[in-house]
């Protein structure tokens, strides 16, 4: 029996699907505008907005930037009531 460790720790500790990696082979041909100016992000933020009806779609590096924006986006910064009076 092999006996191999997995990570659960990170999506950044595996290799890519297969399917995804030939889909960049198929991209990785000629020039493309970057920083999103390229017709792959640009198809790829309408399929989001028509799936999931929203205004706008946003690209970050990773996960964890991914989880971050969430919490700030359904999370509050102000003191909720509760805690503003444990402060008087």
């Amino acid at each position: 029996m092999t006996n191999r460790r997995k990570s659960f720790g990170s999506d950044n500790h595996a290799g890519a699907h297969p399917e995804v990696v030939r889909a960049i082979e198929l991209a990785n041909a000629g020039d493309a505008h970057p920083y999103g100016d390229d017709r792959w992000t640009g198809r790829a933020a309408a399929d989001l907005c028509a799936a999931f009806g929203a205004a706008g779609a946003f690209f970050v590096f990773n996960g964890t930037a991914a989880n971050v924006l969430w919490l700030g986006a359904v999370t509050s910064t102000a003191p909720s009531r509760e805690s503003s009076r444990s402060l008087r």
